[in-house]
């Protein structure tokens, strides 16, 4: 019987894909630059702002270590695979990812540490600037005010620090997408779709139809840009393999040990996140069972010693998908480098999803 940190484990993979709404409306009265409310209502929505009670925020009140690791906190998926049980629990994730320093959470974030943990913070996401999330100093203080961190938060998530609604932009193409195929889960069986850049890509396993290639050019010629791509997985088909892969790896590792789990569809790559690199062993046995070139582990251990994910220099994908899983032969033993019991259970894992 699988214990309850496995089950969560499980129940995370889940969780990766939900849907996406629109981003909520803050409650406050005292931002009244758009593009300010903007961000406000961003970091809000991903409730970043739970410090901010009531109908005001207090734009240029000094941010605290607290409130500033909760932003980013709440703004990575990886860092909070499980529910966070406490507010402190945020900076104490920041600083064992070596984003923040530990201290007093309740002093003020000075300028030194906030420009050191937006660069922390870049390196651990492994992206490539530093200048867009550190907006010009505009209070001639030494502390950073609550606008300031909502605005690097925001800047974040943009490239050049611009932001586009990329909700609504995603939103658009969606509906394209549904009138095309149906629903977006007749889609998803097909293709995927993601943001590269300022491009959305639909990523499809067959050949794209004149009517879907007609319908985009039509509906969206006024953007956002849309590319079409030929993929090896769909998106059901990722979600399919990262709950097999989830399986596989809380069978026989600690639970402790493992993060998660999170497409990677520009690579056509399921990220596999543990605390250290997993065995050879198992990647070998990820590697039969996931498919060829499909997983890459990416662990606490190594985190920050490149800005680039690493990706193998051969570009075969080759993965073991939903539709072909039934041509796979069932055995009774799943593999000699484990003991009886977890073949036993991964084998009759196994043949309940092929079933």
């Amino acid at each position: 019987m699988i214990n309850s940190k496995r089950l969560a484990a499980l129940c995370g993979v889940f969780f990766l894909f939900s849907v996406v709404t629109a981003v909520a409306v803050s409650p406050y009265t005292d931002i009244s630059d758009k593009t300010d409310k903007a961000a406000v209502d961003y970091v809000y929505d991903i409730q970043g702002l739970t410090f901010a009670q009531g109908t005001e925020f207090h734009p240029l009140q000094p941010v605290s270590r607290q409130e500033f690791a909760d932003m980013l906190y709440r703004l990575t998926p990886s860092l909070h695979p499980t529910e966070m049980k406490t507010e402190e629990d945020a900076l104490a994730v920041l600083a064992q990812n070596k984003i923040m320093q530990k201290g007093s959470a309740e002093a003020a974030l000075t300028r030194a540490e906030y420009e050191a943990v937006i660069k922390a913070y870049i390196t651990y996401m492994r992206q490539d600037t530093l200048q867009q999330a550190v907006p010009e100093q505009t209070t001639g203080s030494d502390t950073v005010s609550r606008l300031e961190a909502v605005r690097s938060v925001y800047a974040l998530i943009g490239p050049g620090g611009m932001y586009t609604d990329y909700v609504a932009a995603q939103q658009k193409v969606m509906k394209t997408l549904n009138d095309e195929y149906g629903s977006m889960l007749t889609f998803y069986e097909d293709g995927v779709l993601y943001r590269q850049g300022d491009t959305f890509v639909v990523g499809l396993t067959g050949r794209p139809s004149r009517s879907l290639e007609r319908r985009l050019k039509h509906d969206l010629a006024d953007g956002p840009k849309v590319e079409i791509k030929k993929v090896s997985m769909s998106r059901s088909d990722y979600a399919y393999l990262m709950r097999k892969a989830a399986a596989l790896i809380v069978a026989t590792v600690d639970t402790n040990e493992f993060s998660g789990v999170l497409p990677d569809y520009e690579n056509e790559q399921i990220i596999v996140m543990t605390k250290h690199p997993l065995s050879q062993e198992l990647l070998n046995l990820l590697e039969k069972e996931i498919g060829t070139g499909i997983i890459r582990n990416e662990d606490a251990v190594n985190a920050g010693t490149s800005k680039k994910p690493f990706v193998e220099t051969s570009t075969e994908r080759r993965p073991v998908t939903a539709a072909n899983r039934k041509h796979r032969p069932k055995v009774d033993f799943y593999s000699p480098l484990l003991d009886r019991s977890v073949s036993e259970a991964i084998t009759k894992y196994q043949n309940d999803l092929y079933r």
